[in-house]
């Protein structure tokens, strides 16, 4: 609600979103990925991703086979990502930092 009342920013909610709904761009964009990419609110977390993003939110976080999470892109990120197109580089780039590869055997789930 701060965010639709414009009293807390949210870099991943203006690349995501517009006023009223989801982006095309952006449902596109996930819906290409081999794995779930999926946009969450504080409160949805799961306890493994809150342990990585408290405090650091807005942001991208990558949950790893192994169970731990890691943070890709940050607020800063994000604001510079400024588009669904910018996001998508900026992950491939942040992956590519972190050494983290799509699994060639994940399917793309429907949102």
């Amino acid at each position: 609600m701060g965010k639709i009342a414009g009293r807390r920013p949210c870099a991943l909610c203006d690349i995501t979103h517009s006023a009223v709904r989801r982006r095309r761009a952006w449902i596109d964009y996930a819906e290409s990925l081999p794995v779930p990419f999926d946009v969450v609110h504080r409160n949805k977390r799961t306890p493994v991703v809150e342990q990585a993003s408290r405090g650091l939110e807005p942001c991208v976080v990558a949950e790893r086979e192994d169970g731990t999470a890691i943070i890709l892109l940050g607020t800063d990120e994000l604001e510079s990502a400024a588009d669904v197109a910018g996001l998508a580089l900026s992950v491939q780039s942040a992956m590519a930092r972190a050494g983290l590869v799509f699994d060639s055997r994940a399917a793309t789930t429907s949102r």
